[in-house]
């Protein structure tokens, strides 16, 4: 009882079950062809390549938001299984001041690739991010060429989107890698970056660097679209490819682009989430 009202006070929920919407070959239509036409930072040489096959794990656990905010725009961006019923993703994909406040509709495809979605879509019924990013009214990556200024402010970017239905896909744990984790393997980053052809997905390496804050920044090869992608490592042998962060955006005065680590406080805010009412 008391992390119920913890979660009230301290995080922001947003049930989208009264929202009225129509399921058509209209609205798949929509989500199908939607394109959004920002970008964020690529750094030369690009070494995204494409993933032909999204339906091979862990490509099958990734998928895109198609998400529509209150000024009547609707963006793309990237969410990660996480269990059947959520997904995980940026606070900056389902909240932004500066483009009306909460989404009003969120869809996940997951595996899409290209025309194909082989599991259909699913509607959001409601989602969950820190309170402490929505009070610091921060401009939206997705209305600033995916870049933002002083990345510190966006510690608290990231969400949890609950699914209407389940994705019966294999989902991606979440770990609290060590410092020296981070910094001696590889990441992987995988998403639907807006520069390539339409609903593909791309995937990319390299290494991290923990700064504080508990924020991780990269390098690694991403687009507008990538955002809220799951930084992806292999840490521990056990558990295998494991999510260690959230990738928010490029930074532009700090010429690389930020990711908020999975820390322990984090980990168990997440979980709390999932299992809220």
């Amino acid at each position: 009882m008391n992390n119920l009202r913890q979660l009230q006070i301290e995080d922001v929920v947003c049930d989208l079950t009264n929202v009225k919407r129509q399921h058509s070959a209209e609205t798949r239509a929509h989500i199908c062809d939607f394109l959004n036409d920002t970008m964020d930072i690529v750094f030369p040489p690009d070494t995204r390549s494409q993933v032909t096959d999204t339906t091979q794990y862990p490509f099958n656990a990734i998928g895109q938001l198609v998400v529509k905010f209150p000024n009547g725009k609707t963006y793309t961006s990237t969410a990660t299984l996480i269990d059947e019923t959520h997904v995980l993703t940026a606070a900056h994909n389902v909240y932004g001041a500066d483009i009306g406040g909460q989404a009003t509709q969120v869809f996940f495809i997951p595996a899409r690739n290209g025309d194909k979605m082989p599991y259909g879509y699913v509607a959001a019924s409601k989602f969950f991010f820190p309170r402490a990013y929505k009070d610091l009214n921060l401009p939206s990556p997705l209305e600033n060429d995916g870049a933002i200024e002083g990345f510190s402010h966006y510690e608290n970017d990231f969400a949890v989107v609950r699914l209407k239905k389940p994705v019966v896909n294999p989902s991606l744990p979440m770990g609290v890698p060590t410092d020296e984790q981070l910094e001696e393997n590889q990441a992987s980053l995988s998403g639907y970056s807006s520069d390539k052809p339409k609903g593909t997905m791309w995937t990319a390496h390299g290494a991290v660097t923990t700064e504080d804050y508990g924020l991780i920044t990269h390098k690694i090869d991403t687009f507008m679209g990538g955002n809220g992608s799951s930084l992806v490592m292999k840490f521990d042998e056990i558990f295998g490819l494991t999510i260690a962060g959230i990738h928010v955006a490029s930074s532009s005065d700090q010429k690389c682009s930020v990711a908020v680590r999975l820390t322990r406080k984090r980990l168990i805010k997440i979980l709390e989430w999932t299992l809220a009412p």
